[in-house]
């Protein structure tokens, strides 16, 4: 019989998903809170006026919170790290960041000033923003996420801006725990 190896010495300590998700940040430049994961690329029409007829108000938390009425019915870990990709102005984020409770909230966009207005929106109806994390990210960007280090990859009209529909799932898959 082969006596069973040991080792001796630190463990290695591998970090968490929040950690690893943190640490990723990390390593991107930051201005004004957002961090920049892709270049930015401005909506093809005035950000400012994507609202206009569409009624986006404190009303509109509902879009998020049927999300969440879901995922609380799955039982899922809202302490693992939650991506909003494609955020613009937040018709799904302002119920998620509101009434969502995860550890941590990346709220993206490739575009700046749907990420600053989306800001602004979020500080008017009063959320909570220490869980929320801001970056500027295209979905082809999405290859570039820590593996398995995300519980929940949202979007809400979002899909038809992704050229390669497959690999962005592939991606996706591959950052989710």
């Amino acid at each position: 019989m082969h006596a069973a190896a040991t080792m001796k010495g630190p463990a290695l300590a591998v970090p968490g998903p929040m950690q690893a998700v943190d640490d990723w940040l990390a390593g991107f430049l930051q201005a004004d809170g957002t961090y920049q994961v892709s270049a930015p690329r401005p909506f093809a029409h005035d950000e400012a006026e994507f609202d206009t007829g569409l009624r986006i108000d404190a009303g509109t938390e509902l879009i998020g919170n049927g999300l969440l009425a879901e995922l609380r019915r799955e039982g899922f870990d809202f302490t693992l790290p939650a991506l909003e990709l494609g955020c613009g102005s937040g018709s799904l984020s302002l119920g998620l960041a509101r009434n969502g409770g995860f550890s941590r909230l990346i709220l993206s966009d490739p575009s700046p000033g749907f990420l600053a207005i989306l800001r602004r929106r979020l500080t008017q109806y009063g959320v909570d923003e220490s869980p929320l994390r801001y970056a500027m990210m295209a979905g082809e960007d999405m290859v570039r996420l820590p593996a398995e280090s995300f519980g929940l990859i949202a979007l809400r009209h979002t899909v038809h801006h992704i050229l390669d529909v497959e690999g962005f799932l592939r991606q996706a898959a591959a950052a989710l725990r």
